[in-house]
């Protein structure tokens, strides 16, 4: 999802919604811009899939958390400690992104989602 700042409400909506199974995965059109002057700027890039997303998820708890009450269970963790040192980070891993194309996403959720709340209080 390319999160506009017109989609901000709806997020949050979503995250409130326990019946929901979304996967609360972003990216800030500025990010995305960001990712494309990183492939276009790389040289000799091996094929591969690249997740070009934010670090965390637009969804304020802990990613495990939310994805346990969603799904009934987390999956198989094949880096536990990711999740110790980052607990919102999003269920979509961006380290190929950042390790080839040099890409590393500037957006917070957090900061993103109150900052629009204030704006509209």
């Amino acid at each position: 999802l390319v999160m506009l700042p017109h989609n901000y409400a709806l997020a949050r909506e979503r995250a409130a919604d326990p019946a929901t199974r979304w996967l609360f995965y972003y990216i800030t059109p500025q990010d995305a811009a960001v990712a494309f002057r990183c492939v276009l700027e790389a040289d000799a890039l091996p094929y591969a899939r690249y997740f070009i997303t934010a670090a965390d998820t637009c969804h304020p708890a802990a990613t495990l958390e939310w994805v346990e009450r969603a799904q009934g269970t987390v999956p198989k963790l094949r880096n536990p400690d990711f999740y110790a040192d980052n607990p919102r980070a999003s269920i979509f891993d961006g380290s190929r992104a950042r390790e080839v194309l040099g890409f590393s996403p500037s957006s917070n959720w957090l900061d993103l989602s109150s900052l629009t709340e204030r704006q509209n209080s």
